[in-house]
This record gives C-alpha cells, structure tokens and sequence, in this order.
C-alpha cells in the first residue's frame, strides 16, 4: 500500500498515528466512515467541514467530510487531533425534498432531484428507465428518496468518491475474485463460516386486532326484574333487539337521550341496559349484529421442525386487521427465520472488494460452494505500508428474506406520501437595525399614580411583561414603597 491522506488539499500524510487508521464501507446506501488521527506540533488544526481525501497510489479509496474534530494534550509539545469523516452520501440529508412525479423514470426522477437540490452530485452511473407511475415526497431526503426508488424496483445504490451516484439492479455486480482453498487470495486462517439458530422461529402465532365477521344472534332470559345483560359478543356496530319478538329501539349508552330510546347498547363493556325490565320468559330477548372478531393465526414449517425441533414465536400487533395479513406477517417471519443463518467473515491483503459485490466460496475442506454478498469492508492499518481488508458476508436467501421482512414491516409514517393539495407556507426571518430615542417629561402626580395603575393591571397578567412600561419615576416617598411592592424597584433611582 502506498497511502496519501490530504485534509482540506493539504498533504498530511506524515502527521497519521497509522495504528488509529481505518475506513469503513457499509453496504451501499449507507454512509461510509474513516476514523484517524494526527499530530499536531505547530501545524494547522484540521476544521469541521473540511474534506478529506485517502488515496492508495492514485487509486482514491475515501473521500469526503470532517464530522467530528477531538483535541487533546499527549505532552507539552504536542497535540493529538482525533478525526472522524464521512463520505459525500451523508451531504444528500441536508435538505429536505417536496416533490410530484407522474409517468417519470427512475433515471429522470434521480436526476430531477439531484440537479435541483444536491447540483454538485452527478448521476452518470444511474441505470434505470422503469417508468413509475406516480411518486410523490413529502419532505423526505434526497438519499431517502433515492433509497424509497430503490426499494420500489428492488435496486442498490451507492455514491461514488467523486459525488457520482451508482443506482444498480441488485446481485447485478460481482467480486474481481472469489474465494478457493488453493488461490491464495485471503489470509487462510481467517475464512470463518458461522451457522446461527438462535434466531430459529418455525411456529408463528400471530395475534391482531379485530376484523367484522358474519352475523351473529344471541338470546337471553327475561326474569321482569333484571335490566342489565353482559353480551357473548362484541359487536362492531349497534344491534338489532327485540322482546318477545317485538323489535326495542337501541340507543348508544352515555351518548343517547335516555328518553328516546328503549334500551342502550354499551361497546366498550359489551352489555345491553333496559330501561324496562324484560317480561319472565326463556329466550324471550334476542341480540343480531356483526361481531368483532380477533385476528389470530398460527403457521408451522414442519421441514424445520423435523431438522431443528420446536422454535415457537409469538407476536401482538393491532395494526394487523385482516387473517389475510397476519398470515403474510407469518410467512415472512417462517420464511426468514426457519433455517439457520449463514454468514462468513474474512481477512485479506487485495483491494478491489466493494460491498453489494457477489463474492463465491468454494472449499472442499469446508464442504461449502455457495454465494455470498459481502455485507462490510473495513481497511485496518498496521503500519505506513501494511494493513488488511476484514470482509463480512451474509448468504443471498439470507438477505433477500430478512430485506422482505423489513419491507414488510415499514412504520405508517415511512409510508406518509405527498398529497398533492399540499401547500407550504415558508416563512422567513427579518433583522433590521432600529434606533429609538426616548423624551421623559416628569409633571404632576396623576401621571405617576396612572402609571402606577397601570403597572397593577399588567402585573395582575402574569404573560405581559412590566418592563414595557419603560423607566418609572417615583415622586414621593409612598410611591417608592408602592412601586419596590409591585416589584419594579429596578427602575428606581
């Protein structure tokens, strides 16, 4: 390796404490980070804000903002400056977006928000024409945004060193090297394959909120003195009542005028109030209406449970409203969660891996051949010239399932979308320098005791401050006792 760190174009190459080096590249769309530090004995303190550039020979491996500057004394003669930077993908969250599109593309869409709110940033390896219907932003950012496009047509995206931005079909972009036993191509001791169960579920038992069912009629018995009946049911709506087979009009307990109805129906207690008992007699009282009915449904993968056992997993959402949906909840939970996780790990000496990339294994004394997304890269120097890549990797059905069930699973307010009547109301903040020249006569006492009213009635509004009044004089001696009681001893003199 053959390193160049330059901080706000200055090389600082020789000021780098190496072992405190290290970049770290997250898959994609997040925000990569490079962490060092400096010493400083007399030159110029790096600044927040500044940029930041790391380049191997004339490859650049970094490039991007100063976030975070931290000083301290190592000795009298010098100082250590810690760093942390960002790359350019964090500068997309600056501003916020308001934005309609109908029959645009992808492409058009990227490079309408870009050039309009982010110009600094190209799209020349954005490659996407799907045609989007309509896609509205309400105050998102512009990486929300682009992340919101490629979650829709199930892309990555990244930003490039030079402010570029990649938008790629996903699984579209390999490794320039995979992995054997024999290749040499990573440090051999390192390669770690790691199969996890603890997150094993192949029972889902999902329980919602409520859903309407089919009718349903209940009976009671009258007994000519009992008023109050607790009802089997909960129903959505108001019921339908009769006695004897005559039909009773039903008003809503603690809303209806008692004297306009025959009996009062309560939802949230689930009874039924007369206000006249019903006569002495067997199932004289019928209650129909469409009940409530709880959402709960159970699914089991029984290939699992024969390899693993029993893995149960229960969940209480109320958002769920339909068998429907829980029953797609438990299929993305089994689907995910029904086998065991694979994910990998390895260190080597050779450039050139990026996260997203397709990275293939194939180890005979592993008994492994499988493709794997690698998932992080993260450079640890050494020394000036010696450090090594640490690779992480996680399985492609392992990503897809666990993507899905994210999707699956975005809050409300992800999904809050623009609605095109919206309209903004900006407002802006005005400073102008005002002079203010103030004559004070002193006359007659009336004045100074309507002042003294006056000040009274404000102090009796504890949210109008006194001090509008401006300077009070006092003429008497009982006008300073009065005024220091009011609390305006301030302005005495």
């Amino acid at each position: 390796m053959n390193l160049t760190i330059n901080i706000n174009s200055v090389d600082r190459t020789s000021d780098v404490n190496w072992e405190s080096f290290a970049i770290n590249d997250a898959i994609n769309d997040k925000v990569n980070t490079c962490v060092l530090s400096i010493s400083k004995s007399g030159a110029v303190v790096p600044e927040t804000g500044q940029t930041i550039e790391v380049l191997d020979g004339a490859t650049k491996i970094f490039a991007g903002t100063i976030l975070r500057v931290d000083r301290s004394i190592k000795d009298e003669l010098l100082e250590e400056i810690s760093i942390e930077a960002v790359d350019y993908t964090h500068n997309l969250n600056r501003s916020n977006v308001v934005e309609s599109y109908t029959k645009e593309t992808v492409h058009d869409i990227i490079a309408d928000v870009l050039d309009n709110h982010h110009s600094d940033f190209t799209y020349a390896n954005v490659v996407c024409a799907t045609e989007i219907e309509t896609f509205n932003i309400s105050n998102l950012s512009a990486m929300a945004i682009i992340q919101k496009l490629a979650d829709q047509v199930n892309y990555y995206w990244y930003v490039d060193y030079d402010k570029d931005v990649h938008f790629f079909k996903k699984y579209s972009s390999y490794s320039p090297f995979d992995l054997t036993d024999t290749n040499g191509k990573y440090v051999y001791n390192s390669l770690r394959i790691i199969s996890d169960i603890s997150q094993l579920k192949n029972i889902v038992k999902i329980r919602g909120g409520e859903y309407e069912g089919d009718a349903r009629t209940e009976t009671h018995d009258g007994d000519a003195t009992k008023l109050i009946f607790s009802l089997s049911n909960k129903f959505a709506h108001a019921p339908t009542v009769t006695v004897g087979g005559s039909a009773k009009t039903v008003g809503i307990e603690y809303l209806s005028v008692e004297t306009d109805f025959d009996c009062f129906w309560s939802f949230q207690e689930k009874y039924l109030r007369f206000k006249v008992a019903p006569a002495d007699s067997a199932n004289n009282i019928s209650v129909e209406g469409i009940p409530l009915v709880p959402v709960l449904v159970q699914v089991r993968e029984e290939g699992s449970i024969a390899q693993y056992g029993e893995f149960e997993f229960f969940k209480r959402d109320t958002s769920i409203e339909s068998k429907e949906e829980a029953r797609q909840y438990a299929d993305a939970q089994l689907d995910a969660y029904k086998n065991s996780i694979i994910e990998g790990s390895f260190r080597t000496y050779e450039s050139g891996l990026l996260t997203g990339q397709i990275i293939t294994i194939q180890s005979d004394r592993r008994s492994i051949e499988e493709d794997f997304l690698i998932q992080n890269v993260s450079l640890q120097m050494e020394g000036f010239e010696t450090g090594t890549y640490k690779i992480s990797l996680a399985t492609i059905k392992t990503i897809n399932l666990i993507e899905y069930l994210r999707d699956l699973l975005i809050s409300q307010d992800e999904k809050i979308e623009l609605d095109a009547t919206e309209i903004v109301t900006e407002y802006y903040n005005k400073y102008a320098n005002i002079s203010i020249a103030e004559t004070i006569t002193r006359e007659v006492a009336e004045a100074i005791v309507e002042a003294i009213g006056i000040v009274e009635l404000i102090r009796d509004d504890p949210f109008v401050p006194v001090w509008i009044l401006g300077p009070y004089f006092p003429t008497s001696d009982s006008d300073v006792n009065r005024a220091m009681r009011l609390g305006i001893s301030s302005y005495l003199y």
